[in-house]
């Protein structure tokens, strides 16, 4: 299987965030109402980030690239951003160094394991490819919807552990979170 981890780039940012600032402020236990909310957006986003980064599950829909030197051998192509919504477009640099857009009817996509599964379609081969680095590029979609609401509560509490840890003390986040984070991971991806 080729995998690819880290190598993608995010084509569009979330509409929201999975966490909202009275969310953060009820966890973080704030009193004060004059406290200042403008750095609250920033911890919360942060805080998404690295989530997503540790655990490679995707709280808002958006559209990413895959970047791959090449298509794999045999088997499939994994996507281990999870969840997998769809795939919309594969282009690749054929051998002659030509761009190309890879007919949707030549690979069968299966977004609902983890992680989602692009395979060759029944008596199809992967094109050959360029001998260049990022010769094949999957744009698809990921996440878990396109609202707040959509996220799972237990990736929204991991996210305000994280945004907590961060706004009350720089540094290495808490032992529970650090834990917290990697038990996500460890349950949704395999």
């Amino acid at each position: 299987m080729t995998t690819y981890l880290g190598k993608f780039l995010e084509l569009t940012v979330p509409a929201v965030e999975p966490v909202t600032v009275d969310e953060f402020k009820r966890e973080a236990r704030f009193a004060s109402a004059d406290f200042d909310d403008t750095l609250i957006p920033l911890r919360i986003k942060s805080a998404r980030e690295y989530v997503e980064a540790q655990t490679y599950l995707v709280t808002i829909s958006r559209t990413f690239t895959a970047i791959l030197d090449r298509f794999p051998l045999c088997g499939p192509i994994e996507i281990n951003l999870v969840p997998l919504v769809s795939v919309e477009e594969i282009r690749y640099i054929d051998a002659a160094g030509d761009s190309q857009i890879l007919d949707p009817s030549v690979y069968t996509v299966q977004a609902t394991g983890k992680p989602g599964l692009i395979y060759r379609s029944l008596g199809e081969v992967w094109p050959s490819t360029a001998a260049v680095p990022r010769a094949v590029q999957i744009d698809f979609t990921a996440g878990h919807g396109a609202a707040e609401t959509d996220v799972p509560a237990e990736l929204k509490t991991a996210i305000l552990m994280v945004a907590r840890d961060r706004f009350y003390q720089p540094g290495p986040l808490r032992e529970d979170t650090v834990h917290a984070v990697q038990s996500l991971r460890w349950r949704h991806l395999f």
